[in-house]
């Protein structure tokens, strides 16, 4: 009767062991899907974000390409601030 109140115990406390372990393990399943799914959230966003300020950059060097004249004008400093405004 002793030996069998002993396994019980034991079995017992190895069930809640288990479970304990078991609720570990899928809460970091959760909690790793969660943070992968952040993860990817924010590189697409610096992605979309990057892709833009290369845009940008592209247009503003394809117009100042177009533009003739002296390189230090008046004219062509405006036209500069202009394109700065408006891609920056």
């Amino acid at each position: 009767m002793e030996t069998n109140k002993k396994i019980n115990k034991i079995q017992l406390a190895l069930c809640i062991i288990i479970g304990v372990l078991f609720s570990f393990t899928i809460s970091q399943f959760i909690w790793m899907a969660s943070t992968n799914s952040r993860m990817n959230s924010y590189s697409n966003a610096i992605l979309n974000h990057a892709e833009i300020v290369a845009e940008n950059l592209t247009s503003a060097l394809n117009e100042l390409n177009k533009l003739d004249g002296k390189a230090c004008g008046k004219n062509y400093l405006e036209f500069t601030k202009e394109i700065t405004y408006k891609y920056i």
